[in-house]
């Protein structure tokens, strides 16, 4: 824990609560902004900071905690901290702010920020593992020698792949078009049968469980 405090009763009050509550923290007190910067390089897992310091303040504290962009909880406490410096300090990313006269809400609060951490560190782990998964489908896509073309439930295109351009000389224009209805009028007056390739379009689409196989002649 990293606790931005000019006092160190204070400190120790707040130390007292975490640890009636169970937690064994180890931690640091710091009271000025080089200190402040020099700690948060070491990734605590969460800053407990008083509002006002003779040369600091807490919403600094949060600032600074922003523009870092680590993803790393501050809670604000302070013995009067009025309704605009709470509200600013939520602005700048403060998962809560406590008076020190009701610490007895720390504990819980603490509980609530390391959680909302843990699911946003999951969130970017997974949202990173999907990025990287999608971009290794499509350039797999985009390799195939096969025309792939995937629609959804409603069928809007979701993805289609250079091989489906080429295979059916799909000009620029419509390849970028939203109008999913363009690139299937294209398609369509690529083939030798028209008519039969659209009826069978119009099947699948409105049968999406069904599994089939078709030759479709070019024109």
């Amino acid at each position: 824990i990293l606790i931005v405090e000019d006092s160190p009763d204070d400190a120790d009050l707040v130390l007292h609560e975490l640890r009636r509550a169970g937690y064994t923290p180890e931690w640091k007190r710091v009271e000025t902004e080089p200190d402040f910067l020099a700690e948060l390089k070491k990734s605590p897992d969460i800053v407990l900071s008083d509002y006002s310091l003779p040369r600091f303040s807490g919403l600094r504290a949060a600032e600074l905690l922003q523009k870092s962009g680590l993803n790393i909880p501050f809670i604000l406490i302070s013995g009067t901290v009025g309704e605009e410096a709470a509200v600013e300090a939520m602005k700048l990313g403060a998962a809560d702010y406590l008076l020190k006269d009701r610490l007895v809400r720390l504990a819980q609060s603490v509980e609530r920020a390391l959680e909302q951490r843990r699911l946003g560190d999951e969130r970017n782990r997974t949202q990173k593992e999907l990025t990287w998964k999608t971009a290794l489908l499509e350039a797999q896509v985009d390799s195939a020698l096969d025309a792939i073309l995937v629609v959804d439930e409603h069928t809007r295109r979701i993805l289609q792949n250079q091989r489906l351009l080429e295979l059916f000389k799909v000009p620029d224009d419509i390849a970028r078009d939203d109008d999913d209805a363009k690139l299937l009028q294209h398609v369509i007056s690529q083939t030798k049968k028209p008519e039969q390739f659209s009826e069978r379009v119009a099947y699948l689409y409105a049968h999406p469980d069904e599994v089939g196989r078709d030759e479709i002649e070019l024109a």
